[in-house]
C-alpha cells in the first residue's frame, strides 16, 4: 500500500479537497438508502392503511403528497451533491497527473547517459502516459468505488440488522465466501499485471525504435523484417492481457452466482417472513429494493480490486523514476563559468569503465587553447567515449581530466556544457 501513500503527499496543496471528496463519496452511499426508506414509510404509513380500509382521505392524500415531495426533494440534493464530488475528485486527479507529469519530465531530463543506455525509450513513454493515466484513473475512480461499496455494504448490512436480524443474517451468509473468492483473485493477479505493463512497455519501444529508424529500414528494405517483430511483441501483450482477462473470468461467474442468490433468498425468505406475520410489506419492500445495494458492491469489488492491481504495477513504475537519480551532478561547492572558458584541455592518466566493459586505459593527452586535434580509430575503440568525457556525459573511472587547470568535476554542470560546442554524428532535428 506504499503506492497510495506516496501518491497521497504528491497531493500537498489539494489534500483538503480530496478529504472532502472522500468524505462526499461516503455520504453519497449512506444517502442511496434513503430513496428505499421513504419508499417503504410510503408502503406501511398509506398503501397498507388503505389496503386494509379501503378509504381514501384527505389526510392520507396529504400524507403521501408530503413523503413523494420529500423523495423528489431528496433525490434533487443527491443529484447534485453527487455531481459536486465528482468534479472534485476530476479536479484533484487532473492537478495531480500535471504535477507528476512535470516532475517525472524534470527528473528524467537531469539523468545522465548511463541511465538512458539502460532504460528502454518506449518504457519512458510508457510511465509518462500510460502509467500516469492509470494513477489518475486509481484517484478519480478506483478509490471512490472502494469507498462508495463498503460504505454502502457496511450501511445497507446495518439497516438491516436493525429492521430484521433474522432476515439480515440469511442474506448475509454468502458474504464471507464472496470476500474470500474476491481476495484470492487480487493476489493472483498482481503479477500478471506487472508482465502485462512490462509487455506494454516492449511493445511501446519495439513501435518507437521503428518509426525514429524508419528511413535506414526503408534504405535495407527491411520492412518486412520489422512487422515481424512488431508482431511478435504484439503477439506477447496480447496473451499477456488475455491471461489477465481470463483470470477474472475464472472468478466471476463463481461471485455473480453467490451474489444473485441474495434475490432468491429475499423472495424465499422474506415471502415466508410476510406470510407468517412476522415483517410488513414497508419491510419486504425496503429489503428487496436494497439487494442490490449488497449485491453490486460484492460483484464490483473484484473489479475494482482489479483496477487498483494495475494501479500498483504502473505505480511502482512512476516510483521508480521518480526518485532515480544521476550520478553526474553538480558538487555543492562547483564552481560557476562566469567567463568563457580558455579550452586547456588536459587527460592525465585516465581510464574509463562502462557497463563493467574497460573502454579506455591510461590515456594522456594535452591540448591547448585554440589547438585542433582529430582523434581517429575503428569503431568501437572509445574516440566517442573519450570526447564525452569533457562535458560530464560520462565521467572517469581513474585518473583526472581538467579543462583550465580545473578538474571537470568542479565545475558547474549547466556552466560546463554551455562553454562546450557539439557537433554530433547523428543528427537529430526536434518538431518545429
Amino acid at each position: 500500500m506504499f503506492q497510495l501513500k506516496w501518491v497521497w503527499k504528491q497531493m500537498e496543496g489539494f489534500r483538503k479537497r480530496y478529504i472532502f471528496a472522500l468524505f462526499s463519496t461516503a455520504l453519497l452511499a449512506m444517502l442511496t438508502l434513503g430513496n428505499s426508506v421513504i419508499t417503504a414509510s410510503i408502503m406501511d404509513t398509506v398503501f397498507q392503511p388503505l389496503t386494509e380500509s379501503g378509504v381514501v382521505t384527505q389526510q392520507v392524500v396529504h400524507h403521501l403528497a408530503v413523503l413523494v415531495a420529500v423523495l423528489i426533494g431528496f433525490t434533487l440534493f443527491r443529484t447534485s451533491f453527487q455531481y459536486l464530488s465528482i468534479m472534485t475528485y476530476e479536479g484533484c486527479s487532473q492537478k495531480l497527473i500535471f504535477k507528476l507529469r512535470r516532475d517525472l519530465y524534470k527528473n528524467m531530463q537531469e539523468q545522465d547517459q548511463d541511465f538512458f543506455s539502460k532504460t528502454r525509450t518506449g518504457d519512458l513513454m510508457t510511465r509518462l502516459t500510460g502509467d500516469l493515466d492509470m494513477v489518475r484513473f486509481a484517484v478519480a475512480w478506483v478509490v471512490r468505488q472502494l469507498i462508495h461499496c463498503t460504505v454502502l455494504f457496511v450501511t445497507t448490512s446495518i439497516v438491516f440488522l436493525v429492521t430484521d436480524w433474522l432476515f439480515a443474517l440469511s442474506m448475509l451468509a454468502v458474504t464471507p465466501i464472496i470476500f474470500a473468492l474476491t481476495l484470492a483473485f487480487s493476489k493472483r493477479v498482481h503479477p500478471l499485471y506487472v508482465d502485462l505493463r512490462e509487455r506494454l512497455s516492449l511493445l511501446n519501444t519495439q513501435a518507437q525504435e521503428n518509426i525514429s529508424g524508419n528511413r535506414v529500414v526503408k534504405a535495407f528494405a527491411r520492412e518486412d523484417y520489422e512487422i515481424k517483430k512488431f508482431d511478435e511483441k504484439n503477439t506477447d501483450y496480447k496473451k499477456a492481457n488475455t491471461r489477465a482477462s481470463l483470470l477474472w473470468l475464472k472468478f466471476s461467474p463463481y461471485i455473480d452466482t453467490l451474489s444473485q442468490a441474495l434475490s432468491i433468498a429475499v423472495l424465499l425468505v422474506g415471502g415466508g417472513f410476510l406470510i407468517s406475520g412476522r415483517i410488513t410489506i414497508g419491510t419486504f419492500t425496503l429489503f428487496n429494493s436494497l439487494t442490490w445495494t449488497l449485491t453490486n458492491p460484492m460483484r464490483m469489488l473484484g473489479m475494482h480490486l482489479n483496477d487498483l492491481q494495475r494501479f500498483f504495477a504502473s505505480a511502482n513504475k512512476i516510483i521508480e523514476l521518480y526518485y532515480a537519480k544521476s550520478t553526474i551532478t553538480s558538487r555543492p561547492d562547483a564552481k560557476p563559468v562566469k567567463t568563457r572558458l580558455q579550452g586547456a584541455v588536459d587527460f592525465e592518466d585516465v581510464s574509463l569503465k562502462l557497463h563493467g566493459s574497460q573502454v579506455l586505459s591510461h590515456i594522456d593527452l594535452h591540448i591547448q587553447p585554440g589547438e585542433t586535434v582529430a582523434i581517429m580509430g575503428p569503431t568501437g575503440s572509445g574516440k566517442t567515449s573519450l570526447v564525452s568525457l569533457i562535458p560530464r556525459f560520462s565521467d572517469v573511472s581513474s585518473g583526472s581530466l581538467t579543462i583550465d587547470g580545473t578538474p571537470v568535476r568542479l565545475y558547474d554542470l549547466k556552466g560546463l556544457r554551455k562553454s562546450i560546442g557539439i557537433a554530433t554524428q547523428d543528427v537529430f532535428l526536434f518538431s518545429d
